[in-house]
């Protein structure tokens, strides 16, 4: 059973999961925190642009209509293989780069804790709503990182997601 967490509202919430639980959390209008439980967490960043912590367990990260132009979501604890992207209807990738960066990363006054030897995964969404057509950027910090995974299987995850659409990660 998964358990709806209140407390959004339309400015920036640090909103956590329930421990103990398979939480959802959403995110409205606002820059917002979403921190995930221990359980299996949906998670929603909505309108604004969101720091997204699933926690422990396999979460999954939707990213739908509801975002706005020029939004930037960061995950900043992805794990392929265990989590995942789920994308709702109308949005697809238009991009995917990887690339190092610095040590932290300032979002919002929230240092992401960036590795900076391992690889950030960029993802440039289109969102397509109706006679709207905009696009979303989703960093995946430190995504690149987990033993055993290629290009060609980061690659192949995002085809799988992105409606049987390839997409070539380009490194930086």
């Amino acid at each position: 059973m998964t358990v709806l967490v209140p407390g959004a509202t339309a400015g920036g919430d640090a909103i956590w999961g329930i421990a103990g639980t398979n939480s959802k959390l959403e995110g409205k209008a606002g820059n917002d925190q979403l921190i995930g439980s221990n359980g299996d967490d949906l998670i929603l960043g909505g309108h604004g642009s969101d720091v997204l912590f699933g926690g422990a367990g396999e979460d999954t990260f939707v990213f739908d209509k509801f975002a706005k132009a020029g939004d930037v979501d960061f995950v900043d604890d992805f794990k392929f293989g265990v989590d995942s992207l789920k994308f709702g209807e109308g949005v697809t990738i238009l991009g995917a780069s990887a690339s190092l960066k610095g040590a932290g990363i300032d979002f919002n006054g929230i240092d992401l804790h960036n590795d900076a030897k391992a690889y950030d995964l960029k993802l440039t969404l289109q969102i397509v709503d109706g006679d709207k057509t905009f696009t979303q950027e989703v960093y995946l910090v430190d995504a690149l990182k987990n033993a055993g995974w290629h290009a060609d299987d980061f690659e192949a995850y995002l085809k799988g997601i992105n409606h049987g659409e390839a997409v070539d990660i380009q490194f930086a």
